[in-house]
């Protein structure tokens, strides 16, 4: 898959299923953090999950997607790792703006985007600003 960029998202653009489903197939650690990689800048929290995790972890971590593919809690033991994984950061806010509004997710992202919401820096990593003096 090609490097997704904020350049790249469309209004009609909806990179969470292709996202999903890498991470959901990735068999091995080393396919999990290829998978991760064409959403380096946007995943970068993932990523930095993905690069603590070992053998051991990861089988860990397969086994609590597993659950939760099947719609199970997997554990606020596990959350710290599933939940970033599965959902990171500028995702989830990007999602959660697309949901409120019923809107594409790339509709979202272009219009948080316009309005200052969210930040590209110059080597094209994507974070999400906080608001009054929130953390985002």
């Amino acid at each position: 898959m090609k490097t997704l960029t904020a350049n790249s998202i469309a209004y009609l653009s909806e990179p969470l299923p292709e996202y999903n489903q890498a991470v959901t197939e990735a068999k091995t650690l080393e396919d999990l953090r290829a998978a991760l990689q064409p959403y380096q800048h946007f995943a970068q929290d993932a990523i930095k999950v993905a690069e603590k995790l070992n053998e051991a972890s990861f089988k860990v971590f397969r086994k609590c997607v597993a659950m939760e593919r099947r719609g199970k809690y997997s554990g606020d033991e596990n959350a710290p790792v599933v939940s970033v994984i599965l959902m990171p950061e500028v995702f989830f806010h990007v999602s959660m703006l697309a949901a409120q509004f019923k809107a594409p997710w790339g509709v979202a992202f272009i219009r948080m985007r316009e309005h200052g919401m969210i930040k590209v820096a110059k080597n094209g990593d994507v974070s999400v600003i906080p608001r009054n003096g929130s953390k985002a």
